[in-house]
């Protein structure tokens, strides 16, 4: 019987992309993708400690993969276009990460640390935090083990990866031709496999003209001024954690509910929410289109909704609490996304999110929208004009975004990489962030003679259901 992680990865032969359309695709997702990945690769034989590995990304997948390489003995180069690993969570100071808190109501989902078992030793340790400061904490370990294993294990920054050469013939070479660009130019190099690790794409956060901030460029989402309204863009986990953060002031999902819930409620929660997910998590994995996944979505929608109702309903101490934590400006924060479920998002995040909803909705506020997609959106300022090189100049104006109606089924894209709103048709924010996904990466590109390329693509998005940790 084949792997099924290696399967599940293989592109080529001997070519493994863990930078596709996969879901889940947390940080800690990523960590265990690659290292299966390469420990598979060792169990069934296809790499032995004489191997020589490319590990294209220096993020948190390519560091793993290739510090669990270089612990089996094989000798590893992790190639960066940066000029330094881990450089979206780096410059990230105000996002909380955390690799636990997502797997709620699971009895785990507080342990907050990776891994939370002795065994096995993962590549990289870490616990929840800041993510620049867990970045630094990772860069050093890193270094550490580059230390521990030279020259078998070699990373270089500011090159690329450019291509693999005549990959048809690889499994007759026994062999990958990659081609790798430096300062110093462009040049072929021999490797045994290659795992690519670079990400799951480019952020979109433009409609149309206007460009918001980047997902890890948040420091604009701590800028408050009284009065100010904000709009979020989409129903998918980073627009919900915005959402989440700019309605609370909160950095963590974890640090909301502890201050929301007391104890004997959140157990109660828990057992009725990991049932419903367990559910939705079994159908979605065998939905075949957009029909399927509406229906999913809307079931899940109604039981975190009754849930939201019941404990606004009957539990004072949260309405009390709510009340303290979102105030003022707080309240000006509207969510909009297409169609009338969110996407397929972190159970905490949808129950939160609701519950936030019900709280303002019951206060006769409009915190959400739904059912219709943003065309255009434009300075409310004569004297303003939007600048695309920089997001956060547009901070503080208002804009008016028009909106046209539209849902998840009509439309071209995945129901959680929406940008929607319902009526009325024009309305004005002060600022806008904007969630509507990642667009798909180019593939990897394969040079078959010169002056012809293809792309290595997976056109599907891979659901999976992975393990919280290696046993």
């Amino acid at each position: 019987m084949a792997d099924p992680i290696l399967a599940a990865h293989e592109i080529a032969p001997s070519c493994f992309d863990l930078s596709g359309r996969f879901q889940p695709a947390s940080i800690r997702d990523q960590m265990l993708r690659g290292y299966l990945t390469v420990e598979r690769l060792f169990e069934s034989g296809r790499l032995t400690p004489h191997s020589q590995i490319l590990i294209v990304g220096a993020g948190a997948g390519g560091v793993a993969s290739g510090i669990q390489a270089a612990r089996r003995g094989a000798t590893v180069t992790i190639v960066e276009q940066a000029n330094r690993p881990f450089v979206l969570q780096r410059d990230a100071g105000s996002r909380w990460i955390d690799p636990t808190q997502y797997d709620w109501p699971s009895g785990h989902w507080r342990e907050g640390k990776f891994p939370w078992i002795e065994r096995p030793p993962m590549p990289l340790y870490w616990e929840k935090g800041p993510a620049s400061e867990i970045a630094v904490d990772w860069a050093e370990q890193l270094e550490a083990e580059v230390r521990l294993h030279r020259p078998r294990l070699l990373v270089r920054y500011s090159t690329r990866f450019e291509c693999l050469i005549d990959i048809d013939s690889a499994l007759e070479r026994g062999s990958l031709q990659a081609v790798l660009a430096d300062s110093a130019g462009s040049h072929v190099e021999i490797f045994d496999a290659a795992i690519f690790c670079h990400g799951f794409g480019r952020e979109t956060t433009a409609i149309a003209d206007y460009i918001g901030p980047l997902f890890w460029n948040d420091s604009c989402l701590r800028a408050w001024k009284d009065g100010q309204s904000t709009l979020v863009v989409g129903g998918g986990d980073g627009a919900l954690q915005d959402f989440l953060l700019l309605t609370t002031g909160k950095r963590s999902a974890r640090d909301i509910y502890d201050a929301i819930l007391p104890t004997h409620l959140g157990l109660e929660i828990e057992r009725e929410t990991q049932s419903a997910e367990d559910q939705a998590q079994r159908a979605s994995l065998w939905a075949a289109n957009r029909l399927h996944d509406h229906a999913i979505q809307m079931w899940l929608e109604q039981i975190h909704r009754k849930l939201a109702d019941q404990v606004l309903r009957n539990e004072s101490s949260v309405r009390s609490a709510l009340n303290n934590m979102v105030s003022g400006s707080r309240t000006h924060v509207t969510i909009a996304h297409r169609c009338s479920h969110f996407g397929r998002v972190y159970a905490i995040n949808r129950f939160l999110a609701l519950l936030i909803v019900r709280f303002l909705e019951d206060r006769n506020l409009r915190p959400r929208r739904s059912g219709v997609v943003a065309e255009s959106i434009r300075s409310g300022e004569a004297a303003h004009s939007c600048d695309p090189s920089n997001p956060e100049w547009c901070y503080g104006y208002p804009h008016s975004v028009t909106f046209r109606a539209d849902d998840c089924l009509a439309a071209s894209q995945d129901c959680s990489a929406a940008t929607p709103f319902d009526a009325p048709a024009i309305e004005n924010f002060d600022r806008i962030v904007i969630r509507a996904g990642v667009e798909a990466p180019s593939g990897i590109a394969v040079r078959l003679n010169p002056g012809v390329e293809v792309s290595l693509w997976r056109w599907a998005s891979h659901r999976q259901s992975l393990p919280y940790h290696a046993l």
